[in-house]
Formats: structure tokens, C-alpha cells, sequence
């Protein structure tokens, strides 16, 4: 969504901000979800902006940017026991 844009399209360091707003999201408690199915939902949507960064490499070579996708990765991979 509106996030995943505003890394698409900005210029580092604003790129590697909206990335970490992205991050954050993904580090929300899984008590905020109503039910599974909502909470997987929301790890799909997450996914999905993952491999859409990864496929086009989106700001990548940008330091603070790589810096916060990998930030995210880790989150993802803790909160969702991937």
C-alpha cells in the first residue's frame, strides 16, 4: 500500500523511514489480530511487498535501505516463527 510506495519512490533517507514504518507494522502482537486467518492475511500482504522489493531490488544498493529490509526480514522471520 501506501508505505510500500513511499519506498518505491522516495529518495534515501526518506526510502529507508518508510521502510522501517514497514518494519514496525511487522512487529505488531499477534493478540491484535481478531483470528488466524486475519493474521495470516496480514503476513501475506507483508510477504508479498518482500518479494516485490526483492524481484525489482528497490533501493537496495542504498545502504540504510538494505540496512532496514534486512531489520524487516529478521522481524518477520521472529514474529511469524517462519
Amino acid at each position: 500500500g501506501t508505505l510500500l510506495q513511499a519506498y518505491s519512490t522516495s529518495a534515501s533517507p526518506h526510502s529507508a523511514l518508510a521502510m522501517e514504518c514497514i518494519s514496525q507494522l511487522a512487529s505488531v502482537r499477534r493478540s491484535l489480530f481478531p483470528n488466524q486467518e486475519a493474521r495470516q492475511a496480514f503476513l501475506a500482504r507483508v510477504l508479498t511487498a518482500l518479494v516485490a522489493i526483492l524481484r525489482g531490488q528497490q533501493r537496495l544498493a542504498e545502504e540504510l535501505n538494505f540496512h532496514e529490509f534486512c531489520r524487516l526480514l529478521s522481524r518477520v522471520k521472529s514474529n511469524f516463527q517462519l
